[in-house]
């Protein structure tokens, strides 16, 4: 059995996971600020985990993928320097590293507990695989909309000025 069929069996039997994903300014944390406002729901966020908690918590054995891009000295320059096709495959193989992350943190709830999931992985296809499909919500803006969020936002800023900072940016 391979690690994503183990994940979504350690996710089907907790309680109710609902994942929002979106690209760039869709309003994934808006949307899960007001639920969680709304009917007091915990927001996990998987962006923040991914590029920072998990960091610490891959392993070669069990995260391989992520493990390497972990203990690269510039991680941002290493996802950046690959080809598109390489980056689909760091992804493909990544998704099931982080999820197996996140099954470990939520294996606390019980089965009528409800958590919130902001963004992380945004392949519907594979987090229908490990939650039901009616608990995923997609949300999607022009694609305009998403590259005026890269202007505005200051949470973005520090992100674009390492990207800026590449030898080829």
């Amino acid at each position: 059995m391979g690690l994503l069929d183990q994940v979504g069996d350690r996710l089907r039997a907790l309680g109710d996971v609902y994942w929002i994903v979106g690209g760039a300014g869709s309003g994934k944390t808006t949307v899960c600020r007001l639920l969680s406002d709304l009917r007091d729901l915990p927001v996990y966020d998987m962006d923040a985990r991914i590029y920072g908690s998990y960091h610490s918590r891959f392993n070669p054995q069990r995260h391989p993928v992520n493990w390497a891009w972990s203990q690269s000295p510039d991680a941002l320059a290493w996802l950046l320097d690959m080809s598109w096709d390489e980056f689909n495959h760091f992804n493909q193989a990544a998704s099931p590293e982080y999820l197996d992350l996140l099954a470990e943190d939520l294996a606390a709830l019980q089965p009528h507990d409800c958590v919130l999931v902001d963004g992380g992985i945004s392949n519907p296809g594979l987090l229908s695989r490990v939650i039901p499909t009616q608990h995923i919500v997609c949300l999607a803006v022009d694609g305009s909309e998403s590259a005026q969020v890269w202007e505005r936002e200051a949470d973005r800023q520090a992100m674009k000025e390492a990207v800026f900072r590449l030898p080829h940016p």
